[in-house]
Parts: C-alpha cells; structure tokens; sequence
C-alpha cells in the first residue's frame, strides 16, 4: 500500500474530511494514511495534484518537494476540499462541514467531465485563505 498514500490525509489526520476507503498504516516514521481502492486514489490523486498546481502556480511556487514547505501542501489539501465543496454547492460553505471524501471526488469529475476542465478559482482561494491549526506544545 505503499503506493496508495491517501492525497487528503491531513484533512483526514485532522477529521475534516471521511473516507471509508482510509486505512491507518503504522510506519517507522509515524502513521500515514492509505486508500484500501486503486481507482478511487487514483481520481483523489489527479484532482489533487490539477488543484494543488494551480494553487501553487498562483502563488509564484514550483511544485517541488525540496522547495516548498510542507505546509502550503497540506494548506493545498485542505483548500482543494473546501473549494470543491464551495464548486459543487455554488455557495461557501461551512467549514466545519466534513466532507466525504470519495463522493465529493466522483460527484465533480462526473459533473465537469474531466479532472482537467474542473475550475481551479476557489480552489486556489481556499487554498491561500485556509488557516492551518497551530501546535501544542
């Protein structure tokens, strides 16, 4: 499952998001999220990277993992969740809201006909808006 590394595990490290196809998976370094579906991590997958290169583009960022910090990519998960949601409904929604995941996916590659004509514009906007939780020491 090495392979299947869920592209929304902080929101779902953080329960903002469900998925009943998540595994937890204990490694050396810590625990990680897997998906227990091939085609499913797969469409989670190039939504993923299609909003997370849009947003890193806006931001003047190239897509590489020596150069940019770790959190502007999880703030890019959290934002592509947010404004798919906020795509799908029209309208912004709650933010505490918890998405599922897997429907939330299909629902808009099916409803723009292809990962790459799904707009980018809130996106993006989540993306740069979102606030990512401070540690507890």
């Amino acid at each position: 499952m090495a392979d299947l590394i869920c592209p929304f595990s902080a929101p779902l490290a953080q329960e903002s998001g469900i998925c009943t196809h998540a595994i937890k998976v204990i490694r050396r370094g810590g625990e990680e999220i897997a998906c227990k579906n091939e085609a499913l991590h797969a469409s989670c997958k190039a939504v993923q990277d299609h909003c997370r290169e849009a947003a890193l583009s806006d931001m003047g960022l190239e897509d590489d993992l020596l150069s940019v910090p770790h959190s502007i990519l999880v703030k890019t998960q959290f934002g592509t969740l947010l404004g798919l949601q906020q795509t799908m409904a029209g309208t912004n929604i709650d933010i505490n809201i918890q998405p599922d995941i897997p429907d939330l996916i299909t629902a808009t590659i099916s409803r723009f006909s292809s990962v790459r004509e799904i707009p980018t514009d809130l996106t993006t906007k989540a993306s740069h808006e979102y606030k990512l939780q401070r540690r507890r020491k």
